[in-house]
């Protein structure tokens, strides 16, 4: 039977999970481990074809022993079905009647060619709330194409600006791209939950496209885009540039590597940290002009900053610089993560579940940390139709009907490598439709990247997101390197995040990295440092229901306005604090961005170039597009809990620790094999297929190609025109592909160079094979997928101008979306929060202004 805990927030759903592979499992292990009933359907005989996938003990391959597979549908009930057969449709209809949620993953159109589509569904329960998730999405030319995890990072992520100028561009490790899109699923279906147990909308149709999670990502993708619009200057693979400053980026050291963020507003940090006080304002180095210099950067990192790393050890390094609040971390290995993390030890992150058939190991643990048991273990990953007799028979009636757990059933599985009708019924949509968030109050105190992106799309659904800024204090990335950069020192940058590379008069209100996230939300300033603004702070907290921020551990508690006291002047209120490793345990109070979090769990050491040392290492803030997400989904989850509780409560959510259930085959690899993980590059970790990116015709022009199976190779090689490679013995079979790889990449190679990779893109597509072009932001705006899905939208903000911005990264049936307010400037709203939210007199508030609270210009001794 179901087993149910009402500390879990989601304990009162139920869901039918007919996904497979990894995004979709991903999206219901999230909703399964923080209590939602996940009902697992299965195809007879051969399963989700996860179970093929592996890390398999001993490498020998059984369907209940898959790591993966373990990995991803812990707490669910499994089931098998043949959805070819009447019996089969009839009991998954019986299903979907009483469920909330029903989450598929089948090629578009598969499930209405069964009858089994969201309009068939949701006239037997208007409540249903049924999520899609696919390459490419339901709609659009290329919604039947094929996809591969490194063909939906080239096309929907920055992968063409990833890696070194004169050499190939590079993937990310594993499989974050499919994590991700599950990240973004569940969020979505908890939106899409939430509005209609809100509202009188009913359910709706949710449309998860894995190639738009990437391109609204705010791991580099975001960002660009935008830049892209202000200056029509494309994103390159650049290796050492100075973009940021310096040090930035992965160095050696004594016994290992590093990653750090110490260049443009952080060089004083970086100098405090080598204690070489006469650096501070050295012409050759300092800012502005110093840290965009690559003669600088060049003499700096060989004659100061290399040897001096290398005298020392990881650890040491780390040590040092964080004492003075640098940016950095130590780059570990899966082993270190795993056996010598004594942060990781310290909050009990891994958990043992023991599987009755491959065994008890050591699984990534919870992407949420809080005190009330949310998230628990309660059984491990279902066997191939465990639960057929519980569910079909004892709670579905269904009494030796004959559905089948045996046979192996018909083939609706995705095309390709993996995955990938809208409708309407209670909740007619008759004029706007209500946001799923309307009524909700949310404090706003995030910076760079993580937080802001969570904000985003809570202000997307409707929340009344309010950003309170400090006009004495710009934090570095947020609305740009500098409150005040010369117009001089953005001609000759490497890239300039600025209209026509202008910062104009107020410079933080034109920064494309924060205008691609703040649209929708309100601003407002206060200086929280003294009596006046922490009394304004508290009444605004008495009237919020969640504050969310995500500054370093301890930052809150320093300002006065700890979940302690802000409980005290709320009891119903709910805190969310995102740092880099937690707000407890010996390195909670180490800073950094996504790029040194995600390093030091292990993600830089499966990323890279095979055989270089960190230099072959790209810049990534993976973990801050996982976090932001998670974010939202906390938030929602936390709202569903405090209408149980009648309680406010305090979420914790690790940078590092949210993205290690991406990373999830390695460390169950390691669980189970002991074997440590490296970096393939570009080819398949997973040992499973061959592919790359290759070299076309045109300025920088990739295309990414993977073949699964020996059908495509043999198609590729009638397509190159080299039939006589058909006969070649060493490319007969998989293994003989895989064997020969370099072989078959430079074949490959020679034959996509003369190319273009658009046109290739098609060819290769209409003939089944799995490719997509390195999408530049060229591109992209180019792109008749995504206009024919509305990706962009036309924003026009004051101060800025009218530009194309990318809107979010999923659709929704009976929600569109839409932005109501553009990117916010510095303080913009003051007179709406002070007076009309807040409730201030004329009086309080000329006070407040004289005092310096509120104002839309930084302080003149903030540069």
């Amino acid at each position: 039977m179901a087993q149910h805990s009402e500390a879990q927030p989601l304990s009162n759903l139920r869901v039918i999970d007919l996904s497979h592979g990894i995004a979709g499992p991903y999206c219901t292990k999230l909703l399964a481990d923080f209590g939602a009933d996940v009902i697992k359907v299965e195809r007879p005989g051969s399963g989700d074809y996860a179970r093929k996938l592996g890390p398999f003990p001993g490498d020998i391959s059984h369907p209940e022993k898959s790591g993966l597979f373990m990995h991803l549908n812990t707490n669910k009930r499994g089931i098998t079905l043949d959805l070819k057969t009447a019996e089969g449709k009839e009991a998954l209809k019986k299903l979907a009647k009483d469920a909330d949620i029903l989450v598929e993953s089948f090629k578009p159109g598969v499930m209405a060619g069964l009858g089994l589509d969201y309009d068939t569904l949701s006239k037997i329960n208007p409540n249903l709330v049924m999520t899609s998730v696919s390459n490419f999405g339901q709609t659009g030319p290329y919604r039947d194409y094929k996809a591969s995890e490194i063909t939906l990072y080239g096309m929907g992520g920055r992968m063409s600006a990833s890696g070194l100028p004169d050499l190939y561009p590079l993937k990310l490790g594993g499989n974050h791209v499919q994590y991700q899109a599950g990240n973004n699923a569940a969020m979505a279906t908890l939106f899409a939950s939430h509005a209609r147990e809100h509202g009188d909308i009913g359910g709706q149709h949710v449309d998860i496209s894995i190639f738009e999670t990437q391109m609204g990502s705010i791991n580099g993708r975001l960002s660009s885009l935008v830049n892209y619009q202000y200056n029509g200057e494309r994103g390159r693979r650049r290796g050492p540039e100075t973009r940021g400053g310096y040090p930035t980026g992965h160095y050696p050291c004594k016994d290992g590597s590093i990653s750090v963020s110490g260049g443009g507003q952080r060089w004083p940090l970086t100098v405090a940290a080598l204690e070489m006080p006469e650096l501070l304002d050295d012409p050759r180095f300092a800012p502005p002009m110093g840290q965009q210099s690559m003669e600088g950067k060049t003499e700096f990192e060989r004659a100061i900053w290399l040897p001096w790393l290398m005298e020392r050890t990881k650890q040491q390094v780390v040590e040092q610089c964080q004492a003075h609040g640098l940016l950095i971390s130590a780059s570990n290995n899966i082993d270190a993560v795993m056996d010598n993390n004594p942060q990781l030890d310290s909050r009990k992150y891994f958990v043992e579940i023991d599987h009755p058939i491959a065994g008890r190991f050591r699984y990534p643990g919870s992407p949420i940390f809080t005190n009330d048991s949310w998230w628990k273990i309660r059984r491990p990953a279902p066997t191939l139709g465990q639960h057929n007799r519980e569910i079909l028979e004892s709670e579905l009636g269904f009494l030796h009907t004959g559905i089948p757990s045996g046979p192996e059933g018909s083939d609706h599985s995705l095309s390709g490598s993996f995955v990938g009708t809208d409708g309407t019924e209670k909740g007619q949509m008759t004029g706007k439709a209500q946001l799923p968030l309307d009524g909700v109050r949310i404090i706003d105190m995030t910076v760079i990247f993580a937080g802001p992106y969570g904000t985003m799309f809570l202000a997307d659904m409707g929340a009344e997101v309010i950003r309170v800024e400090t006009l004495n204090h710009l934090p570095a990335t947020s609305r740009g390197a500098f409150a005040r950069p010369s117009k001089e020192s953005q001609a000759t940058a490497t890239s300039s995040p600025y209209p026509n590379r202008d910062p104009g008069e107020r410079p933080w209100n034109r920064a494309a990295n924060f205008n691609a996230h703040s649209r929708n939300k309100y601003g407002m300033t206060a200086e929280l440092g003294t009596d006046e603004g922490k009394e304004v702070f508290r009444r605004l907290v008495e009237m919020s229901d969640i504050f969310i921020e995500n500054n370093a551990a301890g930052s809150m508690a320093r300002l006065g306005v700890s979940y302690e006291v802000v409980s005290q002047w709320n009891p119903r209120l709910i805190m969310i604090s995102v740092c880099g490793f937690g707000q407890t345990g010996p390195w909670n109070y180490y800073r950094g961005i996504g790029s040194q979090f995600e390093t030091a769990v292990g993600h830089a050491s499966v990323t890279g170039y095979p055989g270089m040392g960190p230099e072959g290492v790209p810049g990534s803030v993976a973990t801050d597009a996982s976090s932001g997400v998670t974010v939202a989904l906390a938030a929602l989850m936390a709202i569903k809990q405090r209408e149980k509780t009648g309680k406010g409560m305090f979420i914790d959510i690790s940078l590092g620790e949210n993205f290690m259930p991406h990373l999830g085959e390695f460390f169950m690899d390691y669980a189970i094999n002991e074997r440590v993980a490296s970096s393939p590059g570009n080819r398949d970790h997973l040992g499973l297929m061959v592919q790359g990116a290759y070299p076309c015709s045109g300025d920088d022009e990739w295309i990414a190609i993977s073949i699964g199976k020996i059908e495509d190779w043999h198609t590729l090689c009638r397509i190159m025109g080299k039939k006589l490679l058909l006969e070649d013995k060493r490319f007969s079979d998989m293994a003989g592909l895989l064997t020969y790889h370099a072989e078959v990449d430079q074949t490959i190679g020679e034959w996509t160079a003369n190319q273009d990779p658009i046109a290739l893109f098609h060819r290769l597509q209409k003939d089944g094979i799995a490719a997509g072009p390195l999408m530049h932001e060229i591109h992209v705006f180019n792109d008749p997928h995504l206009k024919e899905r509305d990706f962009f939208v036309s924003i026009t903000a004051p101060e800025v101008g009218t530009y194309l911005y990318p809107s979010t990264t999923f659709k929704m049936s009976k929600i569109p979306f839409e932005v109501r307010k553009p990117s916010v400037r510095l303080g913009e709203d003051n007179d709406y929060v002070y007076r009309d939210v807040l409730g201030l007199s004329e009086e309080e508030y000329d006070r407040m202004k004289a005092l310096g609270h509120i104002g839309m210009d930084y302080a003149p001794h903030v540069r």
